[in-house]
């Protein structure tokens, strides 16, 4: 990694969720794009395991930064990929680049769907979406995720449980993910959609 150049602008990386591509982000990126310079990443978050998505992420942020005199980069994860962007963060030459991220829907301590998923699903077909299993709520608290301080964070939860999914959570959620599971203490903004 070699962030030495001499940097004057900063750009936004967009990082997708679970069963998902960059194409699921891309009217948030031609909003972005206004005012930014603005990367949508591709990661194969549906089938590897997240260590190989960080890798992934970590070849994407390297080559922009890398080509292009960069001053600060700036994060905005949808679900699984806020995850894939903590674990990134614990590079230290890309988390001091980091000025800011945007966590949408993350489950930054887990989910009770992964839990369950974890227990209904026989053992060879767990396997077939390596990330679930990555999304229990003892895997996340075992990854030791922490948020730099120099880093402001922000969170949007929703608040549209589903019908089919409702009874598994305890409080307000978005059908996936509950808002407590969103919310970190680190963050300076947080808000609750509909």
């Amino acid at each position: 990694m070699n962030f030495s150049a001499s940097p004057n602008e900063s750009v936004v990386f967009i990082v997708h969720g679970f069963r998902s591509d960059s194409s699921s982000v891309n009217q948030m990126a031609r909003v972005l794009t206004t005012q930014h310079r603005v990367f949508p990443v591709d990661l194969d978050i549906t089938f590897q395991n997240l260590r190989s998505c960080v890798t992934q992420l970590m070849d994407v942020v390297c080559r922009v930064v890398n080509d292009h005199p960069i001053r600060r980069i700036h994060f905005v994860a949808h679900s699984t990929g806020g995850i894939v962007v903590r674990m990134l963060l614990k590079i230290t030459a890309i988390s001091d680049k980091t000025a800011a991220c945007v966590f949408v829907a993350v489950p930054n301590n887990g989910t009770v769907l992964a839990d369950a998923h974890q227990i209904v699903v026989p053992e060879p077909l767990r396997g077939l979406h390596k990330p679930i299993a990555s999304l229990t709520r003892d895997f996340v608290q075992s990854l030791d995720l922490e948020c730099p301080p120099h880093i402001a964070f922000g969170g949007i939860a929703g608040l549209k449980s589903w019908r089919t999914t409702r009874a598994a959570f305890r409080g307000p959620n978005d059908g996936v993910v509950a808002v407590s599971s969103v919310y970190l203490d680190e963050m300076v903004d947080f808000v609750q959609v509909p």
